[in-house]
């Protein structure tokens, strides 16, 4: 008898082997297909001037003689510093941070998806992959290998039962110096455990925003503001709100038309985590449920900033993000589902997907040099 319990639970282990196997397949096929897609666009220079002119020993400037930031992500320009001090050749140096960052992001995810279904490493994968957004900025010359990688490590803690809050104020206070936007993500997660007193940081937990505190004041000593000149430049035009909401509109129409799977992940890990979330109850509901709800509304919150700057003029540039952090939430929430939830999501996701690629629709008949599609038809108003 003992010999039969024994082969019964290697049998029930198999399954699990084989979906961590082919999930972790499934990301090295992932990364195989950033590589291929492979570029550097035409803004990431701006910051690779700045780096140039560091390293020669002229400063963080883009002219010589003029102490401006140009750049809109501090920790991104630093992180290159080094490489470029001792490689040199920018290209290459950015393409394989970007690689390098991109696969840890999706490393870090797979181990923080424990307690969701056995074939969330594979689905993950299949999300992602079927992301134009989150395909063409694996890498790019921008910040959102880092921003995702920055992203998976702060989920890895909320999804803990007791949370570190010395870790999440470090990664966020990295994130939003990676890119000071996304305070707007994090901000309902971090102020959740404000208020609540059992998650609530304690006092040393705070000098985890040193690294953030650091650089404002840096910023304001050595060129005066403590933002990017692409703040006042961009969004300080004198036209009024509701003509970058509506541009904003396009950007997001734009992702609807021509990137549907990202759209629908979106859509789909913000509702599921809510859902997750109040299913619960106000009672039964645990602490990594309410953070999870609380991170998807982060997600809801990054987007309407989005809408409300006017969007971008690269397609699908701040959509990256929130694709990552949707497919978590899809995965990290299914566990409160019974399985045929699974299945209706799963099919429902698989038919957008195929009729999306149907001729006549928007997506389908697109130009096929995908390079091109990267830029949208319009002028935006933001960067």
């Amino acid at each position: 008898m003992p010999s039969w319990k024994a082969a019964d639970h290697d049998l029930e282990d198999d399954p699990n082997r084989v979906y961590r196997l082919g999930g972790w397949i499934g990301c090295g096929l992932l990364m195989l297909a950033a590589t291929w897609r492979a570029w550097v666009c035409n803004d990431a220079y701006i910051t690779f001037r700045v780096i140039d002119n560091l390293v020669n020993g002229y400063g963080l400037r883009w002219n010589v003689d003029e102490r401006v930031q140009v750049f809109t992500h501090p920790l991104w320009m630093l992180f290159h510093v080094p490489f470029y001090a001792l490689f040199g050749h920018i290209y290459v140096v950015t393409i394989v941070l970007s690689l390098a960052l991109t696969a840890g992001a999706l490393w870090v995810t797979v181990r923080s998806l424990g307690g969701a279904p056995a074939a969330a490493p594979v689905l993950l994968t299949v999300l992602l992959a079927s992301s134009q957004a989150f395909m063409d900025y694996t890498t790019s010359g921008l910040e959102a290998p880092l921003s995702l990688l920055l992203f998976a490590l702060f989920v890895h803690s909320v999804s803990r039962p007791t949370v570190d809050g010395a870790a999440l104020i470090t990664i966020s206070s990295l994130a939003v110096l990676n890119r000071f936007d996304c305070i707007v993500l994090y901000a309902p997660v971090l102020g959740y455990l404000f208020v609540r007193g059992a998650d609530r940081p304690k006092a040393r937990a705070y000098l985890g925003l040193v690294p953030l505190v650091a650089w404002f004041l840096f910023s304001v000593l050595y060129f005066g503001f403590p933002f990017p000149n692409t703040k006042p430049a961009k969004l300080s035009t004198g036209l009024g709100a509701v003509q970058y909401i509506e541009q904003g509109w396009l950007y997001l129409n734009d992702l609807m038309v021509n990137d549907p799977p990202s759209f629908v992940i979106i859509v789909m890990g913000i509702l599921l985590a809510i859902l997750a979330a109040s299913r619960a109850g106000p009672k039964t509901a645990t602490a990594r449920d309410r953070r999870i709800g609380f991170l998807a509304l982060g997600v809801v919150a990054y987007i309407g900033y989005v809408i409300y700057v006017g969007g971008d003029f690269m397609r699908g540039r701040h959509f990256a993000l929130p694709v990552f952090a949707s497919a978590w939430l899809i995965l990290g929430s299914t566990g409160a589902f019974p399985r045929r939830v699974h299945a209706v999501c799963g099919a429902a996701f698989a038919l957008g997907v195929m009729l999306s690629t149907l001729p006549g629709c928007p997506r389908s008949s697109r130009k096929r040099s995908w390079p091109a599609r990267r830029y949208l038809p319009f002028p935006p108003i933001a960067r």
